[in-house]
């Protein structure tokens, strides 16, 4: 799909009127590339409307792992997010940002991201296991393979506890494994 057909309502700060626009995979790339605005989509999907001020709160404790956060921290995602990510967004209808509130809600187009986001809700797998996710898959990964190889030879060579399965089955296991381990988070 090289285009998609946004349709939005704007309200707010910039008036009542509804706007078409069309963004290619390019533009809805450059919206998703930016984690705050990940993060804006995200805790909007849960909770549909908040204070831009929540929202900042909310991304500032995740940035910096403190709650709460320091008001310094608070102020610099605030403004970032009032300046640069919510009019943007905005923009493509994906929400709707009340400029003299300084109140969000989700947008009509939302929906049409979910090609791009799947579930915007679910947990990535940096969510799930913290910073170490690569080290953390390799090394499953790693001893699925390794796993799946010793036993695959113990049944070759005919003991009795792994001859349950021949050689195939061990490795076909192993790479179930492996592929379990890959999309465990997903």
């Amino acid at each position: 799909m090289s285009k998609i057909q946004l349709s939005k309502q704007r309200e707010g700060g910039r008036g009542n009127s509804t706007n078409e626009s069309t963004l290619d995979e390019g533009e809805i790339h450059e919206l998703l590339r930016n984690n705050r605005r990940r993060a804006v989509l995200r805790i909007l999907h849960q909770t549909r409307e908040a204070p831009a001020r929540d929202i900042a709160e909310q991304i500032a404790a995740e940035e910096t792992g403190k709650s709460p956060p320091s008001r310094n921290d608070r102020q610099s995602v605030y403004i970032s997010l009032i300046q640069t990510h919510l009019p943007k967004l905005d923009e493509t209808g994906t929400i709707n940002y009340d400029e003299r509130a300084k109140h969000v809600r989700l947008g009509p187009a939302i929906d049409q991201l979910a090609a791009y986001t799947g579930d915007i809700g679910e947990s990535t797998p940096e969510e799930c296991l913290g910073d170490g996710i690569e080290d953390v898959a390799q090394a499953a990964m790693l001893a699925a393979v390794v796993a799946s190889w010793l036993l695959a030879g113990g049944a070759a060579v005919g003991l009795p506890a792994v001859a349950i399965l021949s050689p195939a089955h061990w490795s076909a296991l192993g790479v179930a494994a492996v592929a379990g381990v890959y999309l465990g988070c997903r």
